[in-house]
C-alpha cells in the first residue's frame, strides 16, 4: 500500500494553512465526549474492593456495574488486602 505525498507549506507561505497544520487542539465534539478526571471515595473504593474478594462476580463484570477500569479495581483490591 502506498502512502500519499503530503507537501508542507514553507514557514513564509499561507501562514494561515501552516498555523492549522502545526496547531494541535481538540475539536469541539471531542471536547465534550472527554470525561473528566474522577475521584472515587474512598468508601466507594471498599465496597468495590469487598466485592472483589468476595468472589462472587468477576473483574469484568465489576468494572461494567462501577464504571471503572479493570486495572482500577485490581488496584484498590491490592490495597485493601
Amino acid at each position: 500500500m502506498a502512502r500519499a505525498m503530503v507537501s508542507y507549506p514553507a514557514r513564509g507561505q499561507a501562514p494561515e494553512i501552516y498555523a492549522a497544520l502545526v496547531k494541535f487542539s481538540f475539536t469541539k465534539r471531542e471536547q465534550k465526549m472527554r470525561r473528566k478526571r474522577r475521584n472515587h471515595s474512598p468508601s466507594f473504593r471498599a465496597k468495590v474492593a469487598l466485592a472483589v474478594l468476595k468472589g462472587e462476580k468477576t473483574l469484568a463484570q465489576l468494572a461494567g456495574e462501577h464504571d471503572v477500569h479493570v486495572n482500577q479495581i485490581q488496584t484498590w483490591s491490592k490495597q485493601r488486602a
